[in-house]
């Protein structure tokens, strides 16, 4: 199976283009199933030329999902809130294609887990979604519409995974979380702490995304922790009437590919280039864990090394605090509301065009 990044396709253009790009590279696709972070809900009243600082998929989109075997939505980041009031018209557009969506809840009906299962090659799949909350700040969740995204809960998730695992010792446990700043290249010490237990109790891959660039790989007891694959196709310069641009450094992306029966992966490496209408995805390699550059690989690292390395090496550096722990204590507390605070006055910045929506 397969594991993208962030999805967010403005138009019916950039729909057929998503489906050119997925013929073009057939021999690494086809016959896969997939799973996607939907970065944003379906829209066909809302344009690219819109100034909101919303992001949206066009509804296009919904049948190249479904064409190319995905198997699952999620919808755990911080854009789902964007457009809340469509939220019903998405779940209905891909339950209808059979496609399973993960990573949020309706509160005003019982669909509160916030794992989806599944069955691939004899192997019952389980896979969790979740945010971090911070990454919510600006949004009310739930929404006034009743929709909840699910937050990182990390000793709850634990402890669901701990169960799962032992009420079905063979089934194959996924976590793909929306977590980590805006562009940056390493996850915090705390996400290695969690990701670390979530493998001690069963979980068999852990992904991340949300840093819209790529972040370092670990194999660790033998399973595989990918902290950010970067975005999948999101064109460069085109939400937002082009404002939502990243920089030429973070246009590469990964897919998981990975193997349910062996637990092992590949990594399929791409590049976006061009922007708007000339943007275009780009197939660079694949290769396995074992070929990443050892400044991409943090198996090496004792926790003491990392949060080290981390300090010095982070790009986010400038009065940003740094977790250490997952555990939910004063001291992270602090940082959290400070964050927020932060956050809030960058995007004010951001709205009245003295600060860089992505920086």
């Amino acid at each position: 199976m397969l594991i993208f990044g962030d999805l967010a396709v403005p138009n019916e253009f950039h729909s057929n283009k998503l489906q050119s790009f997925f013929d073009k590279n057939e021999a690494l696709f086809k016959g896969k199933a997939k799973v996607f972070n939907l970065e944003g809900l379906l829209s066909d009243t809302r344009s690219e030329l819109d100034t909101e600082v919303v992001i949206y998929n066009h509804s296009s989109v919904v049948d190249v999902l479904a064409s190319n075997q995905t198997k699952v939505t999620c919808l755990a980041n911080n854009h789902t809130l964007d457009i809340p009031n469509n939220y019903d018209k998405t779940l209905k557009s891909l339950k209808a294609k059979n496609i399973q969506t993960v990573g949020s809840t309706d509160q005003n009906l019982n669909t509160k887990s916030s794992w989806v299962s599944w069955w691939e090659d004899g192997k019952q799949v389980f896979l969790h979604n979740s945010c971090w909350s911070f990454l919510l700040y600006h949004q009310k969740n739930p929404a006034d519409r009743g929709i909840y995204i699910n937050e990182i809960q990390e000793n709850k998730i634990i402890q669901e995974a701990k169960k799962i695992k032992s009420k079905y010792p063979e089934s194959v446990l996924i976590a793909y979380f929306h977590w980590s700043f805006d562009l940056e290249v390493l996850p915090f010490p705390s996400y290695r702490k969690f990701s670390h237990k979530l493998v001690d109790v069963g979980v068999d891959l852990v992904v991340g995304c949300h840093s819209h660039c790529i972040q370092p790989i670990e194999k660790y007891k033998g399973k595989t922790i990918a902290y950010g694959i970067g975005n999948f196709y999101f064109p460069n310069g085109t939400y937002m009437n082009g404002k939502v641009v990243f920089p030429e450094w973070s246009q590469y992306s990964q897919v998981i590919d990975f193997n349910i029966k062996t637990k092992e992966i590949k990594i399929h490496h791409f590049k976006g280039v061009g922007i708007n209408k000339e943007y275009n995805l780009k197939y660079q390699s694949s290769y396995s864990p074992n070929n990443v550059r050892q400044n991409q690989n943090l198996s090496h690292f004792t926790d003491k090394e990392y949060a080290n390395y981390f300090k010095i090496n982070r790009r986010k550096s400038k009065l940003m605090p740094i977790f250490y722990e997952y555990d939910n204590n004063l001291i992270n507390k602090i940082k959290y509301t400070y964050l927020i605070y932060r956050a809030k006055l960058a995007r004010k910045l951001a709205e009245i065009g003295l600060r860089k929506w992505q920086n």
